[in-house]
């Protein structure tokens, strides 16, 4: 080989290694940024879980489920899925901005079993319908964030 072979291959090899090494760091930055998307999908599908267990709690009839006849058990039940995203659905679509801000978590007071007592800011509990209002705006709220990480 003449000189200058052997100088272009020393060139190419010094070359090769710093793109190698761009690209180490660059793996490793994605690796990172992986596994704390992992993270958060993680930490949402736990709140997700969460919600839809106090949703359940909030949604129970006084008597629980059991003194139900069977048909109004399997109504409220499709009647409540119906608001929450199934996996099948894909991301759902985010709204507006007014409706990502976070909503005041005292508005709502659970007691020990599970029952609410909400009461508006002039101290009057709210209606069925205002209550119903609120629990759908949320869900919105979550599959829109859902939507947005996964």
């Amino acid at each position: 080989k003449t000189k200058q072979e052997h100088f272009d291959a020393q060139n190419s090899v010094v070359l090769l290694e710093e793109k190698l090494k761009d690209v180490t760091t660059e793996n490793q930055f994605l690796q990172n940024v992986v596994r704390k998307e992992c993270e958060e999908r993680f930490e949402l599908t736990e709140a997700l879980s969460d919600a839809r267990t106090e949703l359940l709690e909030l949604k129970k009839p006084l008597g629980g489920y059991s003194n139900l006849p069977k048909g109004s058990r399997k109504s409220s039940l499709s009647s409540m899925n119906q608001y929450l995203p199934s996996p099948s659905q894909g991301p759902a679509q985010p709204e507006d901005a007014t409706t990502k801000l976070p909503l005041p978590t005292n508005s709502v007071n659970l007691s020990y079993n599970g029952q609410t007592s909400r009461k508006n800011s002039d101290g009057s509990v709210g209606s069925d319908r205002t209550i119903d209002a609120e629990i759908l705006n949320n869900r919105k709220r979550i599959a829109s964030m859902l939507g947005r990480f996964s």
